[in-house]
């Protein structure tokens, strides 16, 4: 009987390390999130271009030189 809350602790430490590798999984697998807007008009250099930021993580997003919008800051 004495054996039987050692085996319960070990077995929830399981289940919660397993937990944890499983989101770690589906985090490192998951695709950031991308511009709503594809594309811009092309200028043939980046520039900040409000439309392609409304669609990126924190509003930070820029049109690229080939008229792409990308997410982030303008290299």
């Amino acid at each position: 009987m004495s054996r039987s809350p050692s085996y319960l602790r070990r077995g929830l430490l399981g289940l919660v390390f397993v937990g944890s590798l499983g989101f770690g999984a589906t985090q490192a697998l998951a695709s950031p999130e991308q511009a709503r807007f594809t594309s811009c008009p092309a200028t043939g250099y980046d520039y900040a271009y409000q439309h392609c930021a409304a669609g990126c993580p924190g509003g930070r997003g820029y049109c690229d030189a080939y008229g792409r919008c990308q997410c982030g800051h303008i290299p």
